[in-house]
C-alpha cells in the first residue's frame, strides 16, 4: 500500500491571485480567502494531485498499479506549522 501527502504551498498574495485567475476576475480583486477564493484553490490542488498521483501510478511495478488521492484540503496556517 502506497500512502502519502503532497503539500501545495503558496504565499497569500500568489494564492489569491491564482483564484483570481481562475475565477476570470482581475487580479488583485481578492482580498481574503472566502468561499470561492478556498474552492479555487482546492481544485488546483485536486488538478496537481491527480496528474502527480497517475504519473506515480504509471511507474509502479507491472504497470497496473493505481494511486487514489484523497479529496483536497485546505489549510491556511505559516509552512511550519502544516510539516509538523
Amino acid at each position: 500500500r502506497l500512502t502519502g501527502q503532497l503539500i501545495l504551498v503558496f504565499e497569500d498574495e500568489a494564492g489569491l491571485a491564482l483564484a483570481d485567475l481562475l475565477l476570470r476576475q482581475p487580479v488583485g480583486t481578492s482580498c481574503a480567502w472566502g468561499d470561492l477564493e478556498r474552492s479555487a484553490a482546492q481544485e488546483t490542488a485536486n488538478i496537481v494531485g491527480c496528474g502527480y498521483a497517475n504519473a506515480v501510478a504509471a511507474h509502479l511495478p507491472g504497470g497496473s498499479g493505481s494511486v487514489v488521492p484523497g479529496p483536497p484540503v485546505f489549510r491556511h496556517e505559516f509552512a511550519a506549522s502544516l510539516l509538523e
